[in-house]
């Protein structure tokens, strides 16, 4: 009996051994270790987030390192029916990395012999370029190569009896037009570095315009190139309520018209009435947007030997301008049935009112004349509006006065910016 409680009283003293304020300390101290842990897991998330790139590229930096850039595609611009008025197709450059190739001297000779092949590389300038850029990884030796020329290369490139080495390729994109000349001054065209000169190009550069990306890798010891890739972010495509048949039967009769009756200029709009949507714009002057600085369509070689910088940027800004927009022109007879609507609400004549057409009006000392010279004579008002007199109409603005006519004017929105996106 005695030695059980001996033994009994033994276990109790182990179990009170682990106290509660031991219990706590121990759950504190877990409790810390798991804080520890979700701190370092952060840390090391916000590190690879923030400079996982940089620490990747230190890291294949002590390797045979190489980096490019990924071009983003720009965005396309649409007419309303899905028909492509501006897009971008890609092509590539070569790049060379010489001072790597320098090291195996086994493919100096055929790497540089295909590239001669392929891409109609001088050799002797190959052999150039060595020389002089012998501490170099990254050589660009021809832009915008298109597709089948790199493809045809890389294939023979392959095969490792051919031993070529050390050549990649950047992506990059050209900006192409489709349809060449078709509403030019109302698409505009892209200059270098991708950026949007003149009409919806323009207009909308920061929807089209996309963030590059970026390849950076290292050459094993096979020379095979190992990438590691962030992909480039393409820009947005922009529907346009432009219809490209609309636009093209605009740009013809256009044509057809200034043979007839040589003018000065000729603008044409279509729009839809109910909503403002423009269907076509154009003018009697269209540039191929491919070759956006090409003057010989409007200028003879001789007329554009003796142009100097100065005056050849001059022709090219007024090619490129788009009058519809660009240029203010009064309303003319146009208005006359808004300067009679204002008299009219204003009560200050009457449908059965009278007018005497002489033939002209002198106002503060100029004489102003009708469009029929020996004058009308007595016309009603809807006389005046049928034969789109002068005289019976400023008669009409006399009454209205400038202060009535300047606030109708501003009812019926002339003058103000249309907000059209170009």
């Amino acid at each position: 009996m005695g030695q059980y409680k001996s033994k009994e009283m033994h276990n109790n003293a182990r179990q009170k051994k682990f106290t509660t304020k031991m219990q706590t300390s121990l759950l504190l101290l877990f409790c810390g270790i798991v804080v520890l842990v979700a701190l370092l897991v952060g840390a090391i998330a916000n590190i690879q987030y923030k400079k996982g790139t940089k620490y990747s590229k230190r890291v294949l930096n002590q390797q045979s390192y190489v980096s490019s850039s990924i071009a983003y595609k720009r965005g396309d611009i649409l007419d309303r029916n899905g028909t492509v008025l501006a897009t971008s197709v890609k092509v590539y450059n070569v790049v060379l990395d010489v001072k790597l190739l320098l090291k195996y001297e086994e493919y100096i000779t055929p790497t540089l012999e295909a590239l001669n092949k392929y891409f109609e590389l001088d050799l002797e300038e190959l052999k150039k370029t060595l020389k002089e850029k012998s501490e170099s990884s990254y050589v660009v030796l021809k832009k915008k190569v298109d597709s089948d020329s790199k493809d045809a290369f890389q294939e023979f490139a392959e095969d490792k009896n051919n031993k070529i080495k050390c050549v990649w390729f950047e992506e990059e994109y050209l900006r192409t037009y489709p349809n060449n000349n078709l509403a030019s001054s109302l698409i505009g065209f892209t200059v270098s570095g991708d950026v949007g000169t003149y009409g919806i190009e323009q207009y909308y550069n920061d929807e089209l315009t996309g963030v590059n990306g970026i390849e950076f890798g290292y050459f094993d010891s096979e020379l095979n190139l190992v990438p590691n890739v962030k992909a480039a972010q393409d820009g947005n495509t922009i529907v346009t309520t432009i219809d490209a048949n609309i636009q093209r039967i605009v740009q013809e009769k256009i044509d057809e018209f200034i043979k007839e009756h040589p003018a000065k200029n000729v603008n044409v709009l279509v729009m839809n009435p109910n909503n403002g949507e423009i269907y076509a714009m154009s003018s009697d002057v269209n540039y191929d947007l491919n070759n956006p600085r090409d003057l010989t369509p409007f200028y003879s070689d001789a007329e554009i030997k003796k142009m100097t910088d100065d005056e050849r940027m001059n022709a090219l800004y007024a090619i490129w301008r788009n009058r519809n927009i660009s240029d203010a022109y009064e309303p003319g007879s146009t208005f006359k049935p808004f300067t009679i609507a204002s008299a009219l609400e204003e009560n200050l004549i009457k449908m059965d009112d009278t007018y005497y057409c002489s033939g002209h009006e002198t106002i503060h000392g100029t004489r102003i004349s009708c469009n029929k010279r020996e004058g009308h004579g007595t016309i009603t008002l809807t006389e005046a509006i049928m034969y789109s007199c002068n005289s019976a109409l400023m008669q009409i603005g006399d009454k209205l006065g400038a202060s009535l006519f300047w606030n109708y004017e501003n009812h019926f929105l002339f003058g103000q910016k249309t907000n059209i996106d170009l």
